[in-house]
């Protein structure tokens, strides 16, 4: 997924890390570019959907966003960038469809979850 980005192997951890850990750090840039008003709304918005997925495979990953996209009116850059964000903590990775899947339903949900009930306790 990140062949083409790392140059040495001592950068394989921070290029991978978000993929082990349970507990990631979110970049501050990347929070405040995409998690904003508007992208927290859109993923609190795209949770059920995500929910709703039997199969966390590419396929059905698709099919759910597209049912999204038609049925809430947004692009895809307004929904990939934030989603990326929350899952990963980071503006750049492999394929948001890639990164779903390899975390799994639980994970996503879980760090989802996170950032709408950060959201919440600042209200």
């Amino acid at each position: 997924m990140h062949r083409e980005k790392i140059k040495t192997l001592k950068e394989i951890p921070s290029w991978i890390d978000y993929f082990l850990k349970e507990d990631i750090e979110y970049e501050k840039e990347a929070v405040e570019k995409y998690l904003d008003e508007k992208g927290k709304k859109i993923i609190f918005e795209l949770l059920p959907y995500l929910e709703k997925c039997t199969v966390f495979d590419k396929e059905q990953l698709e099919n759910s966003l597209k049912k999204f996209f038609e049925e809430k009116g947004y692009k895809t850059k307004d929904v990939f960038h934030p989603l990326r964000v929350a899952v990963s903590s980071r503006m750049r990775g492999p394929g948001i469809f890639e990164i779903l899947e390899f975390l799994g339903k639980e994970k996503v949900i879980k760090r989802i979850r996170k950032i709408i009930e950060k959201e919440e306790k600042n209200d």
